[in-house]
């Protein structure tokens, strides 16, 4: 299977953007003031289909490559991206390093 690995910088971004990315990208979990109830924010990409190794890397199947690119793009974050093989259990083993 094709994947693409995203290596990204992020300097001289503010930390507002940044956040707001990652819930572009990701998702979160969202919960009312008190606590009573709690419900998901889809991100681009699905919990499951992506790994982040360590901080600012990402790796992602083929497919959402192009999304990340264009978030990436509209907040102003210096990436490179490479190609390489997964395997197919890649993505569900979390635990590689």
């Amino acid at each position: 299977m094709k994947g693409i690995i995203f290596l990204y910088r992020t300097t001289g971004v503010e930390p507002r953007s940044l956040t707001k990315m990652n819930v572009q990208l990701f998702g979160k979990e969202q919960q009312s003031n008190y606590g009573k109830y709690k419900y998901e924010i889809d991100g681009m990409i699905p919990k499951g289909e992506y790994i982040r190794p360590i901080r600012a890397v990402i790796i992602v199947r083929e497919q959402y490559s192009e999304n990340i690119r264009k978030v990436f793009e509209l907040y102003g974050i210096k990436y490179r991206s490479f190609k390489i093989e997964l395997k197919k259990f890649d993505f569900k083993n979390r635990d590689f390093f």
